[in-house]
């Protein structure tokens, strides 16, 4: 919030509306859905794709299923 203040008013009503998709409930939605996806097929590219891309999310519970998972389909 902060670094976007220099923006002005704008920006910061902006974040106010999105702000609820960050929630911890949105993070649990992304842990389900790389969880789903690698058990429906941990060999699709795609998947794997998915985990790679989940080692970046901004959450943790998000990054620790992915280095699970990743882990899971290593040794699988």
């Amino acid at each position: 919030m902060r670094s976007l203040a220099f923006i002005g008013p704008k920006a910061i009503g902006a974040i106010d509306r999105v702000l609820h998709k960050f929630s911890d409930s949105d993070a649990k939605i992304r842990k389900a859905a790389v969880v789903t996806a690698t058990a429906i097929d941990a060999t699709n590219p795609a998947v794997a794709e998915l985990i790679d891309n989940a080692f970046s999310d901004r959450s943790k519970i998000v990054r620790d299923a992915a280095a699970k998972l990743k882990q899971k389909v290593n040794i699988g």
